[in-house]
């Protein structure tokens, strides 16, 4: 991995062979980032996709080992106690060009994988909630009504 400093946050870009998931939670914990979002395109060579069923409490998780465009990567980095968590979710299209999409759980780089944060200069924490899903707390947030 390589990254550079921006006004906002940093721009890293992954190697080949690299996992988007623990590239990203270790840079965090490498630099000190408490929390921010997280925006990337790129290339994969293995990925695994889930959907969270909502009447089921459980992500419906799907492996895939084909090559893929990353098209579109958005998410937010947070931690859950100390550990940091990348959310992240994608649209992909493979050599067909059909596309597919969900929450990401691993995603393996095969060219290059380009991804900007935002650092958020607070400390972003996940909370389980009422249905025993991981939500971004926001202690001091304000509520519109």
């Amino acid at each position: 991995m390589e990254y550079q400093s921006t006004a906002f946050g940093y721009q890293l870009r992954l190697e080949t062979g690299e996992e988007i998931h623990s590239s990203l939670t270790s840079f965090m914990k490498e630099i000190g980032i408490k929390g921010g979002s997280v925006i990337g395109i790129g290339a994969l060579s293995s990925y695994s996709l889930g959907y969270y069923n909502l009447s089921e409490n459980e992500y419906l998780r799907k492996d895939y080992d084909e090559a893929a465009e990353l098209l579109s990567c958005v998410g937010n980095l947070s931690y859950t106690a100390e550990t940091p968590v990348a959310h992240l979710h994608v649209v992909l299209s493979n050599m067909n060009m059909e596309t597919r999409g969900g929450h990401l759980f691993e995603g393996v780089i095969s060219a290059t994988g380009e991804f900007s944060i935002i650092d958020s200069k607070i400390k972003l924490n996940r909370l389980d909630k009422e249905k025993g899903f991981p939500f971004l707390d926001l202690p001091e947030s304000l509520i519109l009504k």
